[in-house]
């Protein structure tokens, strides 16, 4: 079946689908396929972007920890 072909099967099939769940999932699909031109930043809670930008600042001054130390702790932790 070619490209075409199934398309107009989906369509078929989709015009006879009484479920409203079905119809929502299928709407969230087509939804998410779309381009997005929203900021994902904009979706974000004001605590949300409080805790990034005080990590930020966190690395900005060196309040950090390297992949080789979190290693090392969670080893230490669960006896890995």
């Amino acid at each position: 079946m070619d490209m075409l072909s199934r398309k107009y099967a989906l369509i078929e099939w989709l015009v006879k689908v009484e479920n409203p769940d079905l119809i929502t999932q299928v709407e969230k699909i087509y939804e998410s396929s779309q381009p997005n031109d929203q900021d994902w930043w904009d979706d974000l809670s004001e605590d949300e972007k409080l805790g990034i930008a005080e990590g930020i600042e966190e690395l900005d001054q060196g309040d950090s920890f390297s992949y080789e130390e979190v290693r090392k702790g969670i080893r230490e932790k669960f006896g890995i």
